[in-house]
C-alpha cells in the first residue's frame, strides 16, 4: 500500500511557447512549470519511482524510474556455472549481472466531457492524394497528409496501438457531441508513448 507521495513544483527550461517579433526583435513566450506527484516503491533491491506530471498545456506524463542496486549472481570461471556469463554482464571478479526485464502497467480511465468516448487513429500518410490541385507537367506530385479515423470495433488487432515509425499514428480518445462551433474539432487526449 501507498504510505506517502510527494507533490511539488518542477521549473523545466522548456517553454509552453516562445517567438521573437519580425518587425521590432522583442522576444516572448511563456514558461512550462508543470506539478509532479511522485511516489516511490521500494521491493527487494530495487526502487521504482513512479511519477506523474501534469503540464500547464494540459498534457500528462507517466513514468516509471527504477533505482536501487544490481542484482548480482556469483560464477566459477571454470566451473559447472560459467554458463552466467552468457545470461548478464560480467561486472566484478566471478559476479555477473543477469539479463532482466522490468514492466510497468497504468491504467487510464480517460472520460472526455462525459462518458460517451471515441478512439481516433490520426495517420500521417504520403501519397498522392484525390482532389488536391498537385498536378505538374510531370504528372501529379506525392505529398504529405493525415488521415483520421474513428475505430468502430474495439479488441485485439482492431484498437491495439502499437508505435511504429514507418506508420506514424496518434491515437486520441475524443467526445465526438462536443466538437466546438468554430472550428468543429473535438475535444481529447492524445497518447503518446515514450521510449522503452
Amino acid at each position: 500500500p501507498l504510505r506517502a507521495a510527494c507533490i511539488f513544483e518542477r521549473v523545466s527550461d522548456a517553454t509552453v511557447w516562445r517567438h521573437t517579433q519580425f518587425v521590432d526583435h522583442t522576444p516572448d513566450g511563456a514558461g512550462a512549470p508543470s506539478l509532479v506527484v511522485r511516489a516511490v516503491a521500494t521491493v527487494g533491491n530495487y526502487d521504482y519511482i513512479t511519477e506523474f506530471e501534469f503540464a500547464t498545456d494540459g498534457s500528462v506524463e507517466v513514468s516509471m524510474i527504477f533505482a536501487g542496486y544490481m542484482e548480482t549472481r556469483y560464477y566459477l570461471p571454470d566451473g559447472v556455472s560459467n554458463y552466467e556469463t552468457k545470461l548478464g554482464a560480467v561486472v566484478h571478479d566471478k559476479l555477473v549481472a543477469p539479463l532482466h526485464s522490468h514492466f510497468a502497467n497504468f491504467k487510464v480511465d480517460l472520460d472526455v466531457v462525459g462518458h460517451v468516448n471515441s478512439v481516433q487513429k490520426t495517420e500521417a500518410k504520403a501519397g498522392k492524394l484525390a482532389g488536391v490541385p498537385l498536378n505538374t507537367a510531370n504528372g501529379e506530385i506525392v505529398t504529405k497528409y493525415v488521415e483520421s479515423s474513428i475505430l468502430e470495433v474495439e479488441g485485439t488487432e482492431a484498437s491495439t496501438c502499437v508505435p511504429d515509425v514507418r506508420h506514424p499514428a496518434v491515437w486520441t480518445f475524443i467526445n465526438e457531441a462536443e466538437r466546438s462551433a468554430d472550428l468543429g474539432l473535438a475535444p481529447g487526449y492524445a497518447i503518446l508513448p515514450g521510449a522503452t
